[in-house]
């Protein structure tokens, strides 16, 4: 895989004694930089999972569980039009800085490793566009 053709997203479980335990991404980039966080908000806000209740400014969420985290990470991959989206908890991502001692070790873990979701969109889009031209 190709660190071109990804999105990382870092995401991190928070509770507190009123509402429970919710899963909030807290970084979301890719071989540019970070993703628009308006972009990022907007996608959130239309999916059935979106709640004002619970949110944190500067992250998206909440996520009831893991399944809607995955589920609004592969909308994102989609959107973004990338192949995969590489998914780690806040503890998984600081190892991976510190394991890495190059950005291209950093580049090799970060595609190597991770909750994957393959966006099957991608390929599709690929083989139909190679069969045009």
């Amino acid at each position: 895989m190709n660190y071109h053709d990804i999105v990382v997203a870092v995401y991190d479980t928070i509770s507190s004694e009123n509402a429970g335990q919710f899963n909030y991404f807290k970084v979301i980039f890719d071989d540019s930089g970070e993703v628009d966080l308006l972009l990022l908000r907007e996608l959130y806000k239309d999916s059935s999972m979106a709640s004002a209740e619970n949110a944190i400014p500067g992250m998206i969420g909440p996520f009831a569980d893991l399944v809607e985290l995955n589920r609004y990470a592969l909308k994102l991959c989609e959107k973004v039009e990338k192949k995969q989206i590489c998914i780690y908890s806040v503890d998984e991502y600081s190892a991976i800085i510190e394991k890495a001692s190059t950005t291209e070790e950093f580049r090799e873990l970060i595609v190597t490793n991770g909750n994957k979701i393959e966006n099957l969109d991608y390929s599709k889009k690929g083989s139909f566009f190679k069969k045009i031209f």
